[in-house]
């Protein structure tokens, strides 16, 4: 990494989307307002951190911000980021007065990115040099192509190869109900395509990030209805298995880690609770105007999932029956209240209640609702 910018690179040989070639004036005003943005949420992130963004900065495609929103860390995490924040002004750090959980932290990164493609990086995971290249190429050649991500190669901490993840052919297919088949059923894909470079105007109009277990599939969910999936077939996402990993951890803990208004003495019902937002999804997408016979083929997609976990389902009906339920989350996603906007943004109220964040030195603004943290919704 040399620390120029994008446009002193740019004034040598890249063009406005960040591809190697000639430029002229336009193309260079044009890098004012990237065309990718990454958004990196960590939380005591020191041990993986900074090969997650070395591999970023490394990108055969440089028209891109890194947006990195720390979950006021307590190790050496923020010290490493703000390194190269001071390098690459590509990179804009951000950390919040306190741990939101990762659910409104990764929603918070959506919210303050600017580009036309928007992807979410792990801390823990790195990227081969060509990962962005190849798709935003994808995405750029066909507009019927929502998320592009290539194979994942999974690693132990060691650096050995555990195993590769693919996606299911079928999200290449026209049919929404074919697509939702191909995550939920045939995908062995796990949650690694919420990784993958997804157009940004679709994916602000999903439900992002829910502040539950498993949220991610549910996401994946509404973006399959959506629009088709594309897969590099090259393994340039490389993730890491560790102990440290949210899902070494039990159920209680583990939605406390989604979200820290979550109670880890809560009462967690799982399956319950994916099955209903998955329905919520599909209901949502037949609202934005998927046709009626789609909507309940996809209805009946969910369905056959949710036959897989019938004895999960009966034990959680079981634990359920004569005890009071509370919602283990807000029913809207959040990006974290007035008082946890990061140290580098200041706070305003709305009329209509909301907050308003603003950046002094990017100009980005954020307006967000009040928590609904106290809302009971039957399972």
């Amino acid at each position: 990494m040399d620390g120029t910018g994008p446009s002193d690179r740019l004034m040598s040989d890249t063009d406005s989307r960040g591809n190697r070639g000639c430029a002229s004036n336009d193309m260079i005003k044009e890098m004012d307002v990237p065309y990718v943005s990454i958004g990196l949420p960590v939380y005591n992130g020191e041990t993986y951190v900074r090969e997650a963004i070395e591999s970023i900065l490394s990108q055969t495609y440089e028209n891109f911000e890194l947006i990195i929103s720390d979950n006021a860390s307590t190790d050496d995490t923020g010290a490493i980021c703000r390194r190269f924040a001071s390098k690459d002004p590509r990179v804009h750090y951000r950390c919040n007065r306190r741990n939101l959980g990762a659910a409104p932290n990764f929603n918070r990164t959506l919210a303050l990115a600017r580009g036309a493609y928007f992807k979410w990086a792990a801390h823990d995971d790195f990227l081969e040099p060509t990962y962005l290249e190849k798709c935003v190429e994808v995405l750029d050649a066909d507009s019927s192509v929502v998320l592009c991500a290539p194979r994942t190669r999974v690693i132990r901490a060691d650096g050995s190869q555990r195993t590769i993840r693919r996606m299911s052919p079928l999200l290449l297919e026209e049919s929404p109900s074919e697509r939702l088949y191909g995550h939920l059923i045939r995908g062995g894909h796990g949650c690694y395509p919420v990784f993958g470079l997804i157009r940004r105007s679709v994916l602000n109009g999903t439900h992002r990030i829910g502040s539950y277990v498993e949220s991610d599939q549910v996401l994946l969910a509404e973006l399959a209805m959506v629009g088709r999936f594309a897969e590099i077939p090259e393994c340039l996402l490389v993730a890491r298995d560790h102990d440290e990993r949210s899902i070494r951890t039990e159920m209680q803990e583990r939605q406390a880690w989604f979200d820290t208004r979550n109670s880890t003495k809560q009462r967690v019902y799982p399956k319950s609770r994916l099955l209903r937002e998955s329905v919520l999804a599909v209901l949502r997408a037949w609202r934005s105007g998927m046709p009626l016979d789609k909507a309940v083929q996809c209805l009946l997609v969910v369905g056959v999932w949710g036959t897989d976990w019938l004895s999960s389902l009966k034990k959680e009906a079981k634990n359920f029956v004569g005890r009071p339920f509370q919602s283990q989350v807000c029913t809207q996603p959040s990006v974290g209240g007035m008082e946890d906007v990061d140290q580098q943004g200041s706070t305003a109220p709305a009329p209509d209640g909301s907050t308003v964040t603003s950046g002094r030195a990017e100009g980005w603004t954020v307006r967000q609702r009040p928590a609904d943290s106290d809302v009971r919704v039957p399972l």
